[in-house]
């Protein structure tokens, strides 16, 4: 797998005009990488935010697959590929990847699947991916922590990434005592940036994720269901301020932000400004709430990936297209009038929508 991945960043070299990244860099030795790491961040949430934002939920990736696979020119799934891949050449629409859809790819067993759904993505999202989950809620807690004290230095450009990120922080050495060091770290920081989905998927052949995780919290959730069953709570919004409560303590305790006067009063007093500040979390929060009530229902394995997607795509996109029972929920809860977010299931409205973007 080493040389494979040598492979490809020789390849990234040759596409790019290095000479040109080269000089460039060399004419900013002022310009740590950090820094320029935090440029590059603004150029991409830049890029990003003259398009569409449209979230597909594994399904939809999967279906227009199949179609593609198997030559289904019928197939409706085959004109929403074709009529998503003309918007995003013509620069009016992007379908971003994530973390959690690489994970449920990488659950398929059947290399050519896997490699079939990259090239799909790599088409689609314009290399263009929205960062871990997890990442953005520290990002939007840590955030809103810092403005409700009124002090300064929020992070910035959070939310945006190109392919790589996929595979976690891109860590080069720290040492730039040397203007050639530096250099370097920067022309090998642009090169990286080239990666492809399919590149990812490839230099993971050997690797097959398990639903550990997803398993976990879902055993978790139903049990917690289970000893709220004899409870008489049922008013959703004590739920979702009692979740808010415990995310928001346990991610700052994590971040260490030192604000420990977090309670269900805090939360309460501060509602607006997390439903602003942190629409992720908030979307994360509502649904766990939403299901929680619902004693009835038992939650499957996907669903945990399944509201991680809902989350990225309420919090960070314009559309999200989903299986019908969770664009049912969000409709429910009204996260889609909250967010200014459409959110669809239905294939022929799903063609429709994108056909009049």
């Amino acid at each position: 797998m080493k040389d494979d991945f040598d492979y490809l960043f020789k390849r990234n070299i040759a596409r790019m005009d290095l000479k040109s990244r080269i000089d460039h860099h060399q004419c900013h030795p002022e310009q740590s990488l950090n820094e320029y790491k935090k440029e590059f961040d603004k150029q991409i949430e830049k890029d990003v935010s003259s398009r569409k934002k449209i979230y597909l939920d594994t399904y939809i990736w999967i279906n227009m697959v199949k179609a593609l696979h198997n030559k289904q020119k019928s197939s409706i799934y085959y004109d929403i590929f074709q009529i998503l891949k003309f918007k995003v050449r013509a620069g009016i629409l992007i379908c971003p990847f994530s973390e959690t859809l690489l994970t449920e790819v990488l659950k398929q067993s059947d290399l050519v699947s896997r490699r079939a759904t990259a090239q799909v993505a790599d088409v689609l999202s314009g290399n263009f991916c929205i960062k871990p989950f997890y990442y953005i809620v520290q990002c939007e807690v840590y955030n809103l922590n810092l403005l409700l004290k009124g002090q300064y230095g929020t992070i910035e450009s959070y939310k945006w990434s190109k392919a790589i990120s996929l595979l976690g922080d891109l860590k080069l050495s720290a040492n730039e005592t040397t203007p050639e060091s530096l250099v370097l770290q920067k022309c090998t920081y642009d090169v990286a940036q080239l990666t492809s989905i399919q590149e990812i998927i490839a230099d993971h052949d050997q690797i097959k994720h398990s639903n550990g995780i997803s398993k976990w919290h879902t055993d978790f959730f139903n049990m917690f269901k289970r000893k709220q069953e004899s409870t008489s709570v049922n008013n959703l919004d004590w739920i979702l301020l009692n979740e808010l409560t415990s995310s928001f303590k346990s991610v700052s305790d994590f971040l260490n932000s030192g604000n420990h006067s977090i309670s269900s009063n805090f939360i309460k007093s501060n509602m607006s400004a997390i439903t602003n500040y942190c629409p992720v979390l908030f979307t994360f929060s509502s649904i766990h709430a939403y299901l929680q009530r619902d004693k009835s229902r038992i939650i499957k394995i996907n669903d945990f990936y399944d509201i991680i997607h809902s989350s990225l795509a309420i919090g960070n996109c314009d559309y999200l297209f989903t299986e019908r029972s969770f664009a049912s929920l969000i409709k429910i809860l009204k996260l889609d009038k909250k967010y200014n977010v459409g959110v669809h299931s239905k294939a022929n409205e799903i063609r429709q929508i994108i056909e009049d973007i």
